[in-house]
């Protein structure tokens, strides 16, 4: 069994905030709040995209015209400045960005440029009007901006983020696994469900509830295991956990699906993979050239680890999938971009990026819930269905997409073939969301108030327990 290592005193013992999740705004739950500057050099990757605005008018006095008699001093023309405020990219599929207004007081003064960030292209400059001392000039509309180029960090501030979270990436309110979704209550104990709003209270053999869970997912069909306090793994039914736990100490994070079972544990000053199958005793997993885990996910019949340097491996544990690449060692996925966050389903890996793009490797079989482009085999991710992406979950056959404006969108398999948009169902009613989680007949969304709201056919219900609104909570870091 893994012992505690001198690491826990140094590490930050203490549990994430509902706000503090939030920053699942595609990161992980312990980094900065949303909108927050750079605290101690870690990079906030995960700040809400503030909307793109006009930049300030220049001011011009059209050449030969007659002084106008507005109020507004002409000054030379510099095109529109760029508001401070603004400076994030524009995302492919943004909308235009109008023109800046002419200033009055001239004969129809032209407008400004309009303020964008590098890379989208500027709006025209205003038409002169003409009327001396009235009107302004109207700025012209701004082209849509083309795709701009990867706005990925530098290794070095990839892995500085990665190494400021305690309990690694994506540790979240919500279980990761299994057809049983689980989820940490406000008391400290789990609940779960398999398919309805309505949640049942997690206990252990003999009845007696589990009451200091760190962290709770689910784990097989009907399974569940449960992350105490003190970092042991304890494995069994919603209502017969074991009371002997299946790895004593050091676990950070459990994530299980069918056949497979992954668990991220304290190793050294840095993390380690267990990983096994079914009843098998938990093995090490060496992840190749060094890389070091920061995340698990493990879901029919593969598992995945996300590195320090946002890099994802999965290997076989049980093989029940169709991604031909896989082996029974760890094999590089090799995502388009470097991922913050990764999530398993039956047939694909997908992540966020630092960019909040969704990226995926998946399995023809599994493709049609996506929103997805091209033609098999080779079909694309379609960035323009969800160009802000806070964080995914999938699963069989279905996923959940959170935006970073904390909207979210269900989608669901629908055998369309060749691939098509699928832009989901919205959770209607809805807002202010921080992470999800769901598998087959779960689909379910943690709001930063601790409300859960579970989709059921076409509407959003919330989440009961014992007849009464449940309250989720943060998972809390056990090291």
């Amino acid at each position: 069994m893994l012992q505690r290592s001198p690491r826990a005193s140094r590490r930050r013992s203490i549990a994430c905030s509902t706000a503090a999740v939030s920053s699942l705004v595609a990161l992980a739950a312990c980094s900065a709040p949303p909108g927050a500057d750079d605290v101690d050099g870690v990079p906030n990757f995960g700040a809400p995209v503030a909307p793109v605005t006009n930049g300030q008018a220049g001011a011009a006095t059209v050449p030969g015209a007659a002084p106008g008699v507005g109020t507004a001093p002409p000054t030379a023309s510099t095109g529109g400045e760029q508001n401070p405020a603004v400076n994030a990219p524009i995302t492919p599929g943004t909308a235009p960005s109008a023109g800046g207004a002419g200033s009055a007081g001239a004969s129809g003064g032209a407008g400004g440029a309009s303020a964008v960030p590098p890379g989208a292209v500027a709006g025209a400059a205003g038409a002169s009007l003409g009327v001396a001392g009235s009107d302004t000039g109207v700025g012209g509309a701004g082209a849509v901006p083309p795709p701009v180029a990867p706005n990925d960090p530098t290794p070095e501030e990839i892995t500085t983020f990665f190494q400021s979270l305690p309990c690694g990436a994506q540790y979240g309110a919500l279980g990761d696994g299994g057809w049983q979704f689980c989820l940490r209550l406000a008391d400290g104990g789990g609940a779960c469900t398999r398919g309805t709003a309505a949640f049942q209270r997690v206990t252990f053999q003999g009845g007696a509830p589990v009451t200091d869970v760190a962290q709770i997912s689910g784990q097989r069909d009907s399974g569940v295991g449960v992350v105490t306090s003190a970092g042991a793994l304890h494995i069994g039914g919603v209502t017969s956990i074991s009371t002997t736990p299946l790895i004593a100490s050091g676990v950070v994070n459990y994530s299980g699906g069918y056949h497979a079972s992954a668990a991220l544990v304290e190793q050294g000053e840095g993390f380690g993979v267990l990983s096994w199958m079914n009843d098998d005793t938990p093995a090490p997993v060496t992840l190749p050239n060094g890389a070091q885990p920061i995340q698990v996910s493990a879901n029919y019949g593969l598992a995945c680890a996300l590195s320090t340097a946002g890099d994802v491996y999965c290997w076989n544990a049980g093989g029940n999938h169709s991604l031909q690449q896989l082996t029974d060692a760890p094999t590089d996925m090799q995502l388009a971009r470097a991922v913050q966050m990764i999530s398993v389903g039956q047939n694909g890996v997908c992540g966020v990026s630092f960019d909040n793009t969704l990226e995926c490797q998946v399995a023809w079989y599994d493709s049609p819930f996506l929103p997805t482009e091209g033609a098999a085999p080779n079909f694309q991710i379609r960035q323009s269905s969800f160009p802000s992406v806070a964080s995914v979950r999938i699963g069989f056959g279905q996923g959940i997409i959170v935006r970073t404006d904390g909207t979210a969108a269900f989608l669901q398999q629908g055998g369309a073939s060749p691939p098509a948009d699928n832009a989901g169902q919205a959770f209607t009613g809805v807002s202010g969301i921080v992470a999800a989680g769901g598998d087959r007949g779960s689909a379910c969304v943690l709001t930063g108030a601790g409300s859960v709201f579970c989709h059921n056919g076409t509407a959003a219900a919330q989440a009961t327990l014992d007849g009464a609104p449940l309250t989720a909570q943060a998972a809390a870091c056990p090291l």
